[in-house]
């Protein structure tokens, strides 16, 4: 039985992006996911989806993603969320500083069956120390 999208959306949270358990990310994101994200560029399926989350934890191995506020209406689900990490890894050509970090962002997820078809992030570029702005100093 297909899950709804609130709790799809809150396990990829709690178990793709805060513990890595690739196999959520196989029963949570199709196969055929399109991940459009504002600083990123486009990804195209799951396993881009979970290289970029691997990415992103390799150089802020203790990243924390929360969930601040959460809307669903039908098969979409439109969530802020907020992340604490510490760069101590290279991401995307800026050497590891060591600092800590907090970021945010929206996420409009379009869930089909229990997974995600198709993801739209909104990173806020601007915060001091996000991933985002690290990329594009």
């Amino acid at each position: 039985m297909a899950q709804d999208p609130q709790t799809v959306v809150r396990r990829v949270i709690d178990e793709v992006w805060n513990a890595r358990k690739a196999a959520a990310a196989e029963e949570l994101i199709a196969e055929d996911v399109v991940w459009h994200h504002s600083t990123l560029g486009d990804r195209r399926g799951r396993a881009a989806f979970f290289e970029t989350v691997q990415e992103m934890r390799s150089a802020f191995p203790d990243t924390k993603v929360s969930v601040d506020a959460l809307a669903v209406d039908g098969d979409k689900v439109l969530m802020h969320w907020v992340a604490t990490g510490t760069h101590h890894g290279p991401y995307r050509g800026a050497t590891p500083s060591g600092e800590s970090a907090t970021w945010s962002g929206m996420v409009l997820d379009r869930v089909v069956d229990g997974r995600i078809v198709e993801r739209w992030t909104y990173a806020d570029a601007r915060s001091s120390g996000s991933p985002h702005a690290i990329a594009t100093r």
